[in-house]
């Protein structure tokens, strides 16, 4: 599978969107194992730890997945899944993206 990677940064005074180092490649993807666990959180919002900025958003549980985006302060997802130290979440739009539970607080 090759993903498409692109690099982005959001003028906020222009609001212009300006896309850099665009690049194709190989992408690995996440295939939950049937034993997989769970959570009693599932459903609950995830939130960033008070001391961060923002915390990577990847396409599978680690860090060797390629990140997508960045959760950030004002965002509430909802916990969807959990595997090892990695929450799946997904946004009010229907975008899922795992994060570390290291960088996040449960609702």
């Amino acid at each position: 599978m090759l993903g498409i990677y692109v690099d982005a940064k959001v003028d906020i005074e222009s609001e212009m969107i300006i896309f850099s180092n665009i690049r194709v490649g190989p992408s690995k993807v996440y295939e939950p194992p049937s034993n997989a666990g769970s959570s009693p959180h599932i459903g609950k919002a995830v939130i960033l730890k008070p001391d961060l900025r923002s915390a990577s958003l990847r396409i599978g549980p680690g860090s060797d997945y390629d990140a997508v985006g960045a959760l950030f302060a004002k965002d509430r997802p909802t916990l969807v899944y959990t595997y090892d130290d990695w929450y799946l979440i997904e946004f009010p739009h229907g975008l899922t993206a795992w994060v570390s539970s290291d960088l996040v607080d449960i609702q």
